[in-house]
């Protein structure tokens, strides 16, 4: 069984800077005339997007296309940049912004500050994070965080899952490992959605098959090997935060075990291995057994996607969780292992499996 302390042990501290990925937004006159469901839908999906979309963002506009441009609401008009100077004079002002933003909390937090200046309020990591763009002003952050805790001085405790969110966002998971693994300095906790949200970061890094990671390939390829370990960090990390174990969740189990049972992320005929756990075979065979092992003594953690989690039709995960959990239980490789290691319908719907996704696994429910 891989327990928390084998996975630190067989993890290197691993904070290399990578070249930050540019994001591209895509909005279309059909998707802004989306109302209500639907539209919260697209736009928490596409915050959290794993590539595994059609890449063809920039595909040439219709005729009717065209005419409906002329049609958007003036807000959306005049909030869409109609030049590179106008996108430039943004990023400007931004960068400006989370400069005057750094200068001030600065200030506040200076032994010898002026008396009519207040102390820093605890808010003021989250004011800053809203102009941080690239990695660069992560890692200011990171400092300021530190500062901050130096001064005795609180945090909102929204904090840390903003912070984390920006560096998922700007696809650093390692700056968020940095500061996770550093706890006594930073005291940043991680909750069970941004855990998962962070692994699939990581887990996009060294899946080269979808759109985001190929256009990375010449910076993420190289490194391919780290991520891997970097994903049994945060599994690692999973007991240390009060999440329970790694293989406790659907979610992070779906993530691991396909990273490491999958060619996707291993272009060699040979698996790599891991110093003390085998091969990611071997690493993915344990996974499986883990998980179904706690599914059958029903020790699975669902977080509830609000705070009332007595109503039946509450969903078990977010959209995004459940995608992520279905998806890569459909691997070839997955499906594989599951079959072999003795997963059935029962198991696999207590994991909260969609009825769907177990129909087409094509494993027979048991008696």
């Amino acid at each position: 069984m891989l327990r928390s302390r084998s996975f630190i042990r067989s993890v290197q501290t691993l904070s290399r800077p990578f070249p930050t990925p540019a994001r591209c937004i895509h909005s279309t006159t059909p998707v802004l005339k989306k109302k209500g469901k639907a539209a919260a839908k697209a736009t928490e999906e596409d915050a959290f997007d794993d590539g595994f979309v059609d890449d063809d963002l920039f595909g040439g506009a219709t005729s009717k296309q065209a005419k409906q441009e002329s049609a958007l609401p003036k807000q959306h008009q005049e909030k869409a940049p109609t030049s590179t100077a106008d996108a430039d004079a943004k990023a400007a002002k931004r960068a400006a912004l989370f400069e005057a933003e750094r200068t001030e909390l600065l200030f506040r937090l200076a032994p010898d500050r002026e008396a009519s200046r207040s102390k820093a309020r605890k808010t003021a990591i989250r004011s800053i994070l809203r102009w941080t763009d690239t990695p660069a002003q992560l890692w200011t952050v990171r400092d300021l965080v530190a500062d901050m805790r130096k001064a005795k001085i609180g945090l909102h405790e929204d904090t840390a899952k903003e912070f984390f969110g920006r560096c998922i966002t700007l696809h650093r998971p390692d700056i968020a490992l940095h500061v996770l693994t550093e706890r006594p300095r930073y005291r940043l906790d991680l909750d069970l959605n941004t855990a998962r949200d962070l692994l699939h970061s990581i887990f996009i890094r060294a899946t080269w098959v979808t759109p985001l990671a190929e256009k990375m390939a010449d910076e993420w390829k190289p490194f391919s090997a780290s991520h891997h370990q970097d994903a049994l960090l945060v599994a690692g990390l999973y007991p240390h935060f009060g999440l329970g174990e790694a293989t406790e969740d659907p979610v992070a189990s779906a993530l691991l075990m396909s990273m490491f049972a999958s060619s996707r992320t291993n272009p060699t005929s040979d698996m790599p291995e891991v110093e003390g756990l085998g091969s990611y075979g071997d690493i993915a065979t344990e996974l499986g057994k883990d998980l179904l092992k706690n599914t059958r003594s029903k020790q699975l953690v669902h977080l509830p996607t609000s705070a009332a989690p007595s109503s039946r039709d509450q969903p078990r995960f977010l959209h995004r969780h459940q995608v992520w959990l279905d998806s890569e239980l459909l691997r070839a490789d997955v499906k594989k292992l599951l079959t072999k290691l003795g997963f059935d319908g029962q198991s696999l719907s207590s994991l909260g499996l969609s009825s769907r996704t177990i129909d087409a696994l094509s494993i027979p429910k048991s008696s």
